[in-house]
């Protein structure tokens, strides 16, 4: 299949600047910031009490009759009217069930997640709105957005902090690329709130003046809020439909540091790596860039490790290439920030001007680059880059182009992708051998009402003998078995899971409520003054921590990422791996879903009936590598990910009807051309809804239809770690031939699907096969 090239024909915007696209750009253009006092937050805890509040804001009203008034979800659907319209999505013939959402947040809805925290604290104990927790959830925006757009294609949501948006970019593009999607919405949102201030101030990272990036006097960042939206449109869709193209996303590019869980690596090493692969995709050569919208937060070491990423790969021309700062003027919006700046960039683009750094009247004679301040500069710009990199080591960047230029890459034949490693930990010990004795032995937990099964602390303390104590005392319990399920995957691969410095190797999870408590932690100076923030509780707090203590351990440089997507979180982040990897990206990426969740969150979640029944803790890690690299290393492999089909119900979420139709229709698309029966299907729901409502006869050929099975008779729901541990059950049966359900056709599959679907609507499918 021929890549489509993907252009840019709708943006929306809410910022502390500009409430739309047109007096955004005015305000930056002319160097105006929005950086002031906040005065409707209580920040009496936090050195600095400035940042770039959005105030007299027009909220259309979109799904209030729902309740949903979280902040951060009306500034998305605020943006997103505005994306919708310039896009003129309702007046065209559009194949709803091509149309995608992909949005990144850094913290999702905090905001709402505080209203229930202080309704706890003031009512006693008593269980508050059940709404707010439904706010909470960090993908619940992109599934209101998919129900207001009734698409019925692929959702995600991307949680890498200050890269959120960005990475999301990059995975619109790729759905877009590999045909996945004719239409992605991409949008980027966070709202200021006291938890973020909290864990920022903690670290010392806040400035008590506004921010001044690049500047040698600059002491530290002032956080923004707002949302964005870029309509991502293959070219033929948009020639087809007659829209107007504002610019083309012609590449981007993922890279871990693997150095600190919230310092950035002095020289730029990982950001360097994502600059350089944006560059490659887009098939450009450094000096061809006429702009960099830089990250400049103002804080001394990422403006330092930036000036040293664009030297690195740069070289000459690095002194050169103007770049400047936008966060000096909407401050920095954290999750939002890739799509915000993204379309500065495309406006920049758009008129032939550089928007000014504000504040930069005092340049720092160590960062010898082309930074613009002052009033700006017109310049004609054909392709720019737009940095995003965040605490944990995630480094995203994207390059753009004017409309009138073409891709220049090259086309590359896709990789193939095989599976070769498995670990996990689980309420039945370590590895396989524990996994499996659970799973052919059926062992009847989930009759056991509100029953949840810890790793015990046997288990734990095993894990954490595995390491060195330095190496593992920030990390929470989640990060810890995460990291022991890669040790395990990696070992089951073939791969001595040591300090590799590989930047061919990446790390992506997926996770739905492991962070909870941190959060809370975090709000604890609102509700109990005095009380102090740890500064590890930070890096834990985000989604993201995770992989980013992984990375560090075992330097996996190479691509990485972060879904939140609730019990379908590890299948996304497989299909976001499938597409670096086919893409070539890199060689192997290990991917691990993990849930581990404490009593305050079991309360929370339980009183909104989330975690109703039997639940488990997991983390199970899966090793995708290019079939070539496998063949090239004598690597034993279990089968081939032969593709992922991702689809949504555009339910509201927690609305489960229609279930079933997106995940058949996820299941029909990943069979392809090639509309055989599977043998078997593993999948997180219960034999007689699957038969009852997925397949309704598809996939059936007379007496004959596939096996099912699921972990959840055995392991219960494990949300984050779920579709890892279906797809571990998949593999092992496929390997082993074992005999789990006294089916015959389980114990000679060569043909697998593997589903998942979350609450909200959003199916996914992966299609494994015999090697």
């Amino acid at each position: 299949m021929s890549k489509q090239q993907v252009a840019v024909t709708g943006m929306g915007i809410v910022s502390a600047v500009g409430q739309e696209v047109e007096s955004f750009w005015e305000s930056i253009s002319a160097g105006v910031s929005g950086i002031t006092a906040v005065d409707h937050l209580s920040l009496a805890h936090c050195k600095s009490k400035l940042g770039a509040p959005i105030y007299d804001f027009v909220d259309s009203g979109l799904l209030l009759e729902h309740g949903y008034d979280d902040r951060g979800i009306r500034l998305t659907l605020a943006a997103l009217e505005q994306a919708v319209e310039q896009a003129r999505y309702h007046n065209s013939d559009i194949a709803l069930d091509r149309v995608g959402v992909v949005i990144g947040t850094c913290a999702g809805g905090l905001l709402s997640g505080q209203r229930w925290l202080r309704e706890q604290a003031d009512g006693n104990g008593q269980f508050s709105d059940p709404k707010l927790l439904s706010m909470y959830y960090y993908n619940t925006a992109a599934e209101l957005v998919s129900h207001v757009l009734g698409s019925g294609g692929p959702v995600m949501t991307i949680s890498t902090a200050c890269a959120s948006s960005n990475n999301a970019i990059g995975v619109g593009w790729d759905w877009i690329s590999e045909g996945k999607a004719d239409i992605v919405f991409v949008g980027g949102y966070d709202s200021l709130v006291e938890a973020v201030y909290s864990g920022f101030n903690s670290v010392d990272a806040l400035d008590t003046c506004p921010c001044r990036p690049y500047s040698a006097d600059r002491a530290g960042l002032s956080l923004g809020e707002g949302a964005g939206f870029l309509v991502l449109e293959s070219m033929s869709s948009a020639e087809r439909r007659g829209v107007s193209i504002h610019a083309n996303v012609v590449g981007y590019g993922l890279a871990a540091d693997g150095y600190h869980p919230t310092a950035p690596h002095p020289e730029g090493a990982g950001a360097a790596r994502a600059i350089e692969t944006a560059l490659q995709h887009a098939g450009l050569a450094p000096h061809q860039i006429d702009y960099i919208n830089g990250h400049g937060t103002g804080t001394l070491q990422n403006d330092e490790s930036e000036t040293n990423a664009i030297r690195r790969i740069f070289k000459d021309y690095a002194s050169q290439v103007p770049i400047s700062s936008t966060k000096a003027a909407t401050g920095h919006t954290l999750g939002a920030s890739g799509v915000i700046e993204g379309i500065a960039t495309i406006c920049a683009i758009q008129h032939g001007f550089i928007p000014p750094t504000v504040g930069l009247s005092n340049p720092d004679v160590k960062l010898p680059l082309d930074f613009v301040g002052g009033s700006g500069r017109k310049a004609d710009i054909r392709y720019a880059l737009s940095h995003s990199f965040a605490f944990g080591g995630n480094n995203a960047v994207v390059a753009f182009s004017h409309p009138e230029e073409s891709m220049n890459r090259s086309k590359k034949a896709p990789q193939p992708v095989v599976i070769s490693g498995i670990g996990m930990v689980t309420h039945a010990g370590i590895g396989k051998s524990s996994y499996l004795d659970v799973l052919q032995n059926r062992k009847a937990e989930q009759a056991i009402a509100e029953k949840h099964l810890r790793i015990s602390e046997e288990v734990e303390q095993l894990v954490s003998q595995s390491f060195d104590r330095k190496d593992i005392r920030r990390m929470d319990r989640n990060a810890l078995f995460a990291l022991y399920s890669v040790h395990d995957a990696l070992t089951d691969a073939g791969i001595e899971p040591a300090a590799s410095n590989d930047s061919r190797i990446g790390i992506m999870t997926g996770h739905a409520h492991s962070v909870f408590e941190h959060f809370a932690e975090l709000y604890s100076p609102v509700l109990e003054p005095g009380t102090r923030v740890r500064p590890s509780v930070f890096p834990n707090s985000v989604y993201n921590g995770a992989a980013g203590y992984i990375a560090a351990h075992y330097q996996l440089l190479g691509p990485t990422s972060t879904v939140n997507g609730g019990e379908a979180s590890a299948a996304l982040a497989i299909s976001h791996a499938y597409d670096r990897l086919r893409n070539g990206d890199c060689d192997m990426i290990v991917v691990v879903g993990s849930d581990i969740i404490g009593d305050e969150a079991l309360d929370a979640f339980r009183s909104i009936g989330q975690l109703a029944g039997f639940t488990s803790e997991a983390a199970a890690a899966i090793v995708l590598e290019t079939e070539s690299h496998a063949k090239q290393r004598g690597a034993r492999t279990y089968a081939s990910l032969n593709g992922y089909a991702i689809k949504s119900d555009a339910a509201l979420p927690g609305d489960n009807r229609a279930a079933g139709d997106a995940q058949l229709r996820a299941m029909i698309e990943v069979l392809g051309a090639d509309q055989r029966l599977p043998d078997a299907i593993w999948g997180a729901s219960s034999e007689e809804e699957w038969q009852g409502k997925a397949s309704a006869g598809r996939f059936s050929d007379g007496n004959i239809s596939p096996a099912y099975s699921t972990i959840a008779s055995a392991f219960g729901e494990t949300y984050g770690a779920a579709a890892a541990l279906n797809l571990a059950g998949a593999l092992l049966n496929m390997e082993l031939k074992a005999d789990f359900d006294s089916n015959e056709a389980h114990r000679n599959a060569s043909r697998v699907i593997v589903n998942a679907r979350n609450s909200g609507g959003t199916a996914v499918a992966i299609l494994l096969e015999k090697s």
